[in-house]
């Protein structure tokens, strides 16, 4: 459980007690209800991390939504945007091994997850915004679901046994071939 959750759960487990102590059962079965939804709404449960050179993992869990190009900070690049729906875990994590260089906060509006826009926005963590370098191997798509921490989205720097790179590698040993024969 995130800190944030006995925050917002404790008041309502609180004021249950007491309204089932006073026999207001109602308002305390209510409230229980309420401090379970939120103790529910803040896990974290464990997630095992896979131990692969360039892997890059799902920042959160829920359904992709979007996978576009889109540059950021004038460099060419993917968004991969990730919609969590109320019952996905509400905890995100870190993509992949690094260091925070800079941080920028962008106050926003309240706006729906499922918008466009929200990737501007978002409040409340229902949306996570992957952005990764043009060359990276995406392994999404739109509709696919993802578990934060343990799904495998994409790979940077791409493997060298996927077909692309497979690829790339006979183009450049054709290349060779070819310069070979002009010497």
């Amino acid at each position: 459980m995130v800190k944030e959750g006995y925050y917002f759960g404790l008041p309502p487990l609180v004021l249950g007690a007491t309204a089932l102590f006073l026999r207001w059962n109602l308002a305390g079965g209510i409230l229980f209800c309420l401090a379970a939804f939120v103790f529910y709404f803040f896990r974290d449960p464990e997630r095992v991390i896979p131990d692969v050179p360039g892997a890059v993992v799902s920042p959160a869990d829920g359904r992709i939504v979007v996978v576009t190009d889109e540059h950021n900070a004038r460099r060419p690049g993917k968004r991969i945007s990730i919609f969590l729906a109320i019952w996905n875990v509400h905890v995100n994590r870190s993509p992949a091994a690094g260091t925070i260089t800079n941080l920028q906060y962008c106050p926003g509006k309240f706006s729906a997850a499922m918008r466009e826009s929200a990737s501007a926005l978002v409040r409340f963590g229902s949306r996570a915004d992957l952005w990764l370098p043009r060359d990276s191997e995406l392994l999404v798509k739109v509709g696919d679901h993802v578990k934060g921490g343990s799904s495998v989205v994409a790979y940077w720097p791409p493997r060298a046994n996927s077909a692309r790179s497979h690829a790339q590698k006979q183009v450049s040993e054709e290349n060779l071939s070819i310069a070979g024969k002009r010497t």
